[in-house]
Parts: structure tokens; sequence; C-alpha cells
């Protein structure tokens, strides 16, 4: 009852909401690139207009990074968009692949954290020194080898081309989605830039259930309708050279309604505060 939901890139509907809960928001969240419904990129003005909201409203603006942190650039996505977030979650790409989350701020913010401040926060793995030893290793060599973030969206950059290709031998309609190393095949001749459209990709095709899953990629929780079983594998890769960017195009296309791509589940976002805030999807 404390969270209020607005629409990915409708900066519209995030407004609609401050005006009808004036001095009752206390923050804004989102993933600055909605990855958990495909992948969406921000429309052009859209985070910008949201830093300008939160501004003016006095609310928190806060990133769920757990996707982009650290993969989009070694800033993330404020470094890549050149917004600047209050709060970011991290999840386990700061400890290597190892089980860890995190969360960031300003020191006036994260000082209202035990034991600065009044509000308790504790995890059963928080500190693990394996995570913490991979992590480290991992950032530093992020750091040391910024050609890293080159390599890999080139290597997306080939994939998304090659799987146009491949629909269009197959007479497949297909818009894909591609910043950074992220990427995600919609089946459907329409752009997607919302979750209405995500959601709306394919919903009335009839899918067959794959004989393998080594031969099959699964479609994100917003196309859920087009697959009947209960799959929760996800997948996200970035093939090492082009033959394999052929062959993850062709497998992705070429059996028409029996694949389809799956880059992620959905999150949910609990309240942490009797305060309002805004979850945006």
């Amino acid at each position: 009852k404390h969270t209020l939901t607005a629409q990915f890139n409708r900066l519209d509907t995030v407004e609609a909401l401050f005006d009808e809960w004036p001095g009752q928001i206390a923050c804004v969240i989102l993933e600055p690139v909605a990855a958990n419904m495909g992948v969406v990129a921000p429309s052009p003005g859209f985070l910008e207009g949201l830093r300008a909201l939160c501004d003016r409203y006095g609310a928190l603006l806060v990133f769920d990074e757990v996707i982009t942190g650290f993969r989009l650039a070694p800033g993330g996505a404020q470094e890549y968009f050149g917004i600047k977030a209050d709060l970011v979650t991290f999840g386990k790409i700061i400890g290597g692949g190892m089980p860890v989350g995190a969360y960031c701020g300003s020191r006036a913010l994260m000082e209202q954290v035990a034991p600065c401040g009044p509000v308790y926060q504790a995890g059963t793995l928080s500190g693990n020194p394996v995570a913490m030893a991979a992590g480290l290793a991992q950032l530093r060599h992020i750091r040391s080898h910024p050609e890293l973030y080159v390599s890999i969206e080139h290597s997306a950059k080939e994939l998304a081309a090659e799987m146009r290709a491949a629909a269009a031998a197959h007479g497949t309609d297909v818009s894909i989605n591609q910043i950074g190393s992220l990427i995600a095949p919609f089946f459907t001749p329409n752009g997607v830039t919302t979750f209405v459209d995500a959601k709306g990709c394919w919903s009335a095709a009839s899918i067959l259930r794959p004989p393998s899953l080594k031969r099959c990629l699964f479609p994100p929780r917003t196309q859920k309708r087009i697959f009947k079983g209960r799959w929760k594998l996800s997948t996200r890769f970035l093939p090492r050279c082009k033959r394999d960017c052929w062959r993850c195009a062709k497998r992705a296309v070429s059996c028409g309604k029996r694949l389809s791509v799956l880059l992620c589940g959905c999150i949910a976002k609990r309240p942490s505060h009797p305060s309002q805030h805004i979850s945006i999807t």
C-alpha cells in the first residue's frame, strides 16, 4: 500500500503521481536500464527528467544497478548516462559472482545507518571474506582494463546485427534492443520502449516446449504467455566470435515460434518506510 507504480520511459506518469501525492513521496526507484522486462533503454531526457522531478519535490532518486552496475561502464549507469542518483544498489558483480549485495549513497544518507545513525541493517553474508576477495580482484581488473567495455559492446552489436539478419532470412518480425553488453530480442514488428510494449510481444503466439534446454533461449517474464512451462532459467552471455554470434542468432529465430529469448525474470520492490515511494516498471 506504500508503493505507487509509474511507467518506465513515461515521465508524465511519474509527475502525475507527485502531483497526486504532494509531500508524501520519499523516493523514486528504478533500473536506469529496464533489464527485467527484456532490455529497454531510457528514452532521451527520461532519467534527466526524473532527476529534476526528485529535486523539485524533495524525493530521493534510487537506481537499482544490480544489472547495469560495473557493466555499462566502471561507474555503471550513472557514469554512462551522466545522471547522479542519491542511492544505488549493486548485486553479486561486486563479489565477482559470489553472493553479496551493497547499497551506497552520499555520506549524509549513509550516516543514517547504524552505528552512525538510527537505521539498523545487517546481513548473513555481510563482509564475507571470500566474496570480498573475489570482488576486489574483479573490480581491480576492470579498472585496469577499460578496453573490456569496448569489446563487449562490440560483441553485443555484432550479435544484434546477426540476429536481425537471421530474422530477416526467416521472415520473422523482431525488434532488438541493445545498449552496452545488454541485448534483448522482442518478437514484434514494433519498437519496444515501455513495459506495455514488452508485455505485448508474441502474446497470441502458440509456442511448443523445446526438446532440449541446450538448444533454447527463453523469453523474459513480460512475455510469459508465450511459454506455458515454469521456466526459471536466466541467462546472459556474449559470444566470443562472429561464428558464435551467427549460431546464437540462427537458433533464436530459425525455428520461428518454437524458440524465444529469455534475458531475465521480474523483480519485486518492497517498501521499507511508511512513506510512499514510486517504483517504475
